[in-house]
């Protein structure tokens, strides 16, 4: 009795045709906004705050169940309303052809590079992997949210990651500059550092270039050489400022290891060092401090590298050869000046820094100046949240994801552009935000990438792949992948979506990968719709006619 009464009213609300109207009113605002929000904002934007949404499927679902209702209640089957339940029905596999694609079909992407063969597909779900020294890996799914907020991540499996507290999770990200000041005094910076932070201006009057140096230990990313054309400007601590001071005219012994903990200088022969070249005559100089062993490069790098070639960041030595700096325009910049060597004097020069005051160098033309010179501040790029930007069919900014993360009373981010290191106790862990991937059974290689621009412009115009497909039996498979002519390979299909510029001039392509397995059942929905449309028209009109001619 009490089931009969639920059915009862769920047939009065459910299948009553104003909560369908009202529904279906609901469900096209949503699919308006939809389009709009992803023409804007891009796809992953809207399928996340409207396609994907708990309230959205929510409303497919009764609006699945309106229809089911009132195909139900007009059962037994009706002559007159064969053309509605062949409509209805077509309505119902039109709803569930989305879920199955939801819950069971691949949407992603695979990058190819020339003659790389790859079976990587990227899926377009992001997850938090850390990984420990044993090469374990885990994997945690970030939130499926638009905005920025405190993610949550079940660590229960895994105590010893409850050490880490998430504190933010920007979806949508772009790195900002911004000064900052040690927080934490009692942090490991070396007492003999003397930190400096500097913002400069280079200029001539063809062009004019902004640039921030730092030695701060979190600030490594500005620690790198900065170039305008051939003039190549560098950071280095004041070991080597002591060592030019030192050697004012250019020495007839070209190479010296400067030692920053120190800040000192030293002729080769005054350490534990020996000289030798490899097999293609690149020579390298090895230093023996104490028990450790450091290689140099010197007309590559002034970088310290272990003795098994690996780089070396913790080594205080750096190597400096004067030959390679007397070839090319290069400045040295350093706490309170800047130096660089008169080929004409065959002499070094040192410039004291003035705010918003030129110094004028050598070529080109070219002025230096010091726009900000920070002792305690340090810059630093932190990921800042920012609403995703589309414009012709792509994401230009908000491509980043990032995680703050906090440990030891320390804050650190994890995004998906760079991997992030820490220690938990003494067992360090990777933290990076990777894609989900999914392995194929065969893998692509790029053989050929063909791009056309419209005359006169850098517009591309069109732009084509020409792949090899080769299975895990060697088998191989050539194909034509351009628009409107996709590949189509064990139910995946393959759209040539955009493509990439490589550092040698080459291009690689970017493919988007699909399985829509809910699709015939789109299709059928759409035929039977269709023809539960005609068949309705055609019974009723029948009936109408038949009745017509009775009544007269």
């Amino acid at each position: 009795m009490k089931i009969s009464k639920f059915l009862t009213s769920l047939e009065k609300i459910v299948g009553n045709f104003k909560f369908a109207i009202t529904l279906i009113l609901i469900f096209i605002v949503f699919l308006i906004a939809g389009t709009l929000i992803e023409s804007l904002y891009g796809r992953e934007f809207a399928g996340k705050l409207i396609y994907k949404s708990s309230f959205f499927f929510i409303l497919q679902f009764l609006f699945f169940l309106s229809i089911f209702v009132a195909t139900l209640v007009r059962l037994p089957p009706v002559k007159r309303l064969y053309g509605f339940y062949t409509l209805h029905s077509g309505l119902l596999l039109l709803l569930a052809g989305p879920f199955v694609t939801y819950f069971s079909g691949v949407d992603g992407m695979i990058a190819l590079s020339p003659n790389t063969p790859t079976n990587v597909l990227e899926l377009s779900e992001y997850l938090l992997e850390i990984t420990n020294e044993q090469k374990q890996r885990f994997l945690f799914p970030l939130p499926s949210t638009v905005f920025e907020g405190k993610p949550s991540f079940n660590f229960s499996e895994h105590p010893e990651l409850n050490a880490l507290t998430p504190l933010t999770y920007l979806p949508f990200a772009e790195k900002k500059l911004r000064w900052q000041k040690e927080k934490n005094s009692s942090s490991a910076l070396s007492s003999s550092l003397k930190l400096f932070s500097g913002e400069f201006l280079l200029k001539n009057p063809q062009a004019q270039q902004k640039f921030i140096v730092s030695n701060h230990p979190k600030a490594q990313e500005f620690l790198r050489p900065q170039s305008l054309g051939p003039l190549t400007l560098e950071y280095w601590g004041e070991g080597l400022h002591s060592c030019l001071q030192k050697h004012t005219q250019f020495p007839q012994e070209f190479l010296f290891i400067v030692n920053e903990s120190t800040q000192e200088c030293f002729r080769l022969n005054e350490l534990e060092t020996k000289q030798a070249l490899t097999q293609k005559k690149t020579p390298f100089v090895v230093l023996k401090n104490q028990q450790k062993i450091y290689v140099f490069f010197p007309d590559q790098s002034p970088l310290a590298y272990n003795e098994d070639l690996t780089p070396a960041p913790e080594s205080p030595f750096k190597i400096l050869n004067f030959q390679e700096i007397a070839k090319s325009p290069m400045v040295l910049l350093f706490q309170e000046e800047a130096a660089f060597f008169d080929k004409k004097e065959s002499s070094w020069k040192f410039s004291k820094y003035t705010l918003q005051q030129s110094i004028l160098l050598p070529w080109m033309g070219l002025e230096l100046i010091p726009l900000r010179l920070e002792k305690e501040l340090y810059p630093k790029k932190e990921p800042s949240y920012l609403l995703p930007r589309y414009e012709n069919g792509q994401q230009v900014t908000g491509n980043l994801k990032a995680i703050k993360f906090q440990h030891n009373k320390e804050e650190f981010w994890v995004t998906s552009e760079d991997e992030q290191w820490i220690s938990l106790g003494e067992k360090p862990l990777k933290l990076t935000i990777t894609p989900r991937v999914l392995l194929l059974p065969f893998a692509l290689t790029l053989d050929e990438f063909i791009l056309k621009k419209n005359p006169g412009t850098n517009t591309p115009a069109s732009f084509e792949s020409f792949v090899l497909l080769q299975d895990k039996k060697g088998k191989e498979e050539k194909a034509h992948i351009y628009m409107n002519n996709p590949l189509k390979k064990d139910g995946l299909t393959f759209y040539q979506s955009s493509y990439f510029q490589q550092q040698e001039g080459t291009y690689g392509s970017v493919l988007s990968v699909n399985r829509d397995p809910g699709r015939w059942i789109k299709y059928l929905g759409s035929i039977l719709l269709v023809f539960g449309s005609a068949l309705h028209f055609w019974i009723n009109r029948k009936t109408k006619t038949f009745f017509k001619r009775h009544s007269s």
